[in-house]
């Protein structure tokens, strides 16, 4: 049995991404309180399958690999324009693009 490979990854980038699983995470539970029912079931569904690939895209970057913070600004993007298609936007969300600015800038690690 071979040991499993060490990653360097940086210390903001593992914050960043540990940010996000927290806050997809949080939505998540948040959205069965029923609070999105305004924006009907589709909504809710089409948020939480977004973040889920969110989360997907995390494990790329977790990983250091080139895919996850390209996954990750593509459903960064589909879901602001879900939220804007069912004015369901939140400005909070623009927080997300702080992560994508320190993968970016971490951009040269990723293999």
């Amino acid at each position: 049995m071979t040991a499993p490979q060490k990653t360097n990854r940086p210390l903001l980038v593992s914050l960043a991404s540990y940010a996000v699983f927290a806050w997809g995470l949080g939505t998540i539970i948040y959205s069965f309180t029923g609070v999105y029912s305004e924006y009907g079931n589709l909504y809710s569904a089409m948020n939480v399958l977004c973040i889920i690939i969110l989360f997907a895209s995390l494990a790329g970057v977790l990983n250091m690999e080139r895919w996850g913070p390209r996954l990750y600004a593509l459903m960064m993007f589909i879901k602001w324009g879900a939220d804007y298609y069912y004015n369901a936007f939140s400005f909070w969300e623009l927080l997300l693009i702080v992560p994508l600015v320190i993968f970016w800038w971490e951009r040269k690690k990723f293999k």
